[in-house]
């Protein structure tokens, strides 16, 4: 994985444009070739690993028949409480190619609920994924925005079964937040004993691939926490503007009438 330092905000800001500018032209020029959107993904602290909340809960690897049978237990209680319904197959057809994995929709809404799910999640904003990377930032450490691009020229390559990562796509049903976060959404997987297991993103990264699953680590100095945060709450990004609950209310009038009178 690469690990690039930024010296401030401003840097940043610079950089991730490029970025976003560098792949467009990409697109434009190369039509023999496929450049997937540029994910971004904030950590507010740079020694967090990229992990997904599954993995966080359970540390082992979950088969995704297993998982879909934990979905099929949950799904009642959510339905009741939210009167909401979702398409739930008892035992879907695992592909080698998955455009999705079963039961997604009700992922993604579980995500952003705090149920444990496979699913990583990014933003197609920089600056939505700059403002999760310091809303919390503290200190000690310097905060990070990753970057991933699944398809950087080439196609999707390796021996089927080894752990590969798959976009899921934005284009679902679901809470409110997904669409305030411009969610987008990273499963990977690996086949073992003929079963298919959600398996940790790293094992992929680690390959460090030059055109597929291109994924880069940008650190940024923790003390550019409020420079950062003002401007995006000029731009309406902030913890109401994201999350929308009477909590991020509360969270975003702190900011803006106390911490911000007080720098």
């Amino acid at each position: 994985m690469n690990i690039i330092n930024m010296s401030s905000w401003e840097e940043w800001e610079e950089t991730f444009n490029k970025l976003i500018h560098n792949i467009d032209f990409k697109k434009k020029e190369d039509k023999y070739s496929t450049y997937s959107d540029v994910l971004f993904r904030g950590h507010s602290c740079e020694s967090w690993v990229l992990k997904t909340t599954l993995e966080r809960y359970l540390n082992k690897k979950v088969s995704m028949l297993e998982y879909n049978r934990y979905l099929q237990t949950v799904k009642p209680a959510f339905s009741a409480f939210t009167e909401k319904n979702w398409n739930l197959t008892h035992e879907p057809k695992i592909d080698d190619m998955p455009s999705s994995p079963p039961g997604y929709e009700l992922m993604v809404y579980l995500r952003h609920h705090g149920f444990p799910t496979p699913l990583l999640d990014w933003s197609l904003s920089p600056y939505i994924a700059s403002f999760f990377a310091f809303q919390n930032a503290g200190e000690e450490e310097n905060v990070a925005v990753y970057t991933f691009i699944e398809y950087y020229g080439g196609g999707k390559s390796g021996c089927v079964g080894s752990p590969t990562i798959h976009a899921c796509g934005p284009y679902i049903e679901s809470h409110k937040r997904h669409f305030n976060q411009q969610g987008q959404y990273t499963i990977c997987r690996e086949k073992l004993d003929d079963r298919w297991f959600y398996c940790n993103h790293n094992e992929v990264f680690k390959r460090e691939d030059k055109d597929q699953d291109v994924v880069t680590k940008y650190l940024i100095p923790s003390i550019e926490k409020h420079k950062a945060l003002k401007q995006l709450d000029i731009m309406n990004i902030n913890s109401f503007s994201l999350y929308g609950s009477t909590e991020s209310l509360a969270e975003m009038l702190a900011y803006r009438e106390i911490m911000k009178r007080n720098l």
